[in-house]
């Protein structure tokens, strides 16, 4: 993020962080509201934007507190955050285990609520899960493409292990 600030600076011919203007801070934000997002289709998020904000900040402060000319950003990004979660309650967690009944789509629920909830898999990733990615022997689940792009291991244990061999698509899994 720091990079991408410093390259727009220097196209808009500003080669030292002391001549770093508020007017120069405002039109970088500008910019980024305008600016395609790299991952997905339409413009960055507004959180986003106020992580580039703040690393401007710390940059600011970074220059101040090692001796050298800095500039001052006062800018603040109106509008609310968009990243508050909703944290289920374990009756409501209970009430979704219960809610799945006997039968296929019951066992299905299951392995899904085993997989989502027992191992705290993030939405996108849960959705990338392939067969071969649960690891019954080892007591894993193998997340290729998890959040920015990292893989990870997921531990999978307990009752969510016994629902996903439970589930007849994975009663072929190793284990």
């Amino acid at each position: 993020m720091l990079a991408e600030f410093l390259e727009y600076l220097q196209n808009q011919n500003c080669k030292h962080p002391h001549e770093i203007q508020e007017a120069d801070l405002k039109n970088y934000l500008t910019h980024l509201h305008e600016r395609p997002c790299k991952t997905k289709t339409g413009v960055i998020s507004l959180n986003y934007i106020r992580k580039h904000l703040q690393v401007m900040k710390k940059f600011s402060r970074y220059l101040t507190e090692s001796g050298q000319e800095s500039f001052t950003v006062k800018l603040r990004i109106k509008g609310k955050a968009s990243n508050v979660k909703s944290i289920l309650t374990t009756t409501e967690v209970s009430k979704l285990y219960e809610a799945a009944k006997e039968g296929a789509l019951g066992m299905r629920d299951r392995a899904m609520l085993a997989l989502y909830y027992g191992c705290g898999l993030r939405k996108n990733e849960g959705v990338k899960v392939d067969l071969r990615d649960i690891l019954m022997e080892k007591d894993l689940v193998y997340m290729r493409k998890g959040k920015g792009h990292r893989e990870r291991y997921v531990p999978l244990a307990g009752s969510n292990k016994v629902d996903l061999e439970n589930y007849p698509v994975c009663q072929a899994l190793p284990g």
